[in-house]
């Protein structure tokens, strides 16, 4: 009787894990908002990402690293285009663009190392699709051009709809240079 149970529960497993496995292949889902500038902990976490890097050891975990920072940071980018927070997005769009462009170099180094990379590039191709298709729902909710005075007096123009074109670009970009 203890052995059908062992392997019910065996079998049980392997169907969660399956199932698991191929409810993640149909679609990559971006994390929810976190913490966002103005609040207490925005500067601890932001920190926090800082420390991470270091312990970031082998070009995988770099890519899953970058790629969890860039999906972060454009969340963050959504929230607070959505919010009408223009410098603090186009801050977090450009450290989400940032943290997408490194990839592809990491994935070189791995593919150097003879690593099987395929479901990694998989998943950072299904990454950037889910990129896009944010950035392109951005586009009629943001104005073209925003200006604002900083704290120190500093004028400042931005052309929103520019940045998240580059955004997209870059994100194109980085998925066909992992192509080659």
């Amino acid at each position: 009787m203890k052995r059908t149970w062992q392997h019910a529960f065996i079998v049980a497993m392997i169907g969660v894990f399956i199932l698991h496995t191929s409810v993640y292949a149909v679609e990559y889902s971006l994390p929810r908002s976190s913490f966002l500038p103005g609040q207490l902990l925005y500067r601890i976490s932001r920190n926090l990402d800082r420390v991470r890097a270091w312990l970031v050891w082998t070009p995988t975990a770099a890519v899953r690293y970058h790629l969890s920072l860039a999906d972060t940071y454009l969340v963050e980018a959504e929230t607070l285009f959505q919010n009408k927070r223009y410098p603090y997005a186009i801050d977090a769009l450009e450290r989400s663009n940032l943290e997408f462009e490194r990839i592809p170099g990491f994935l070189t180094k791995d593919d150097a190392d003879g690593a099987n990379t395929e479901s990694l590039k998989d998943r950072v191709r299904t990454a950037a699709d889910a990129h896009v298709t944010v950035l392109i729902s951005l586009e009629p909710e943001v104005p073209e051009v925003d200006a604002w005075t900083d704290e120190n007096g500093e004028f400042t123009e931005v052309r929103i709809r520019e940045q998240l074109m580059i955004a997209q670009g870059i994100r194109k970009s980085a998925v066909r240079l992992m192509s080659e």
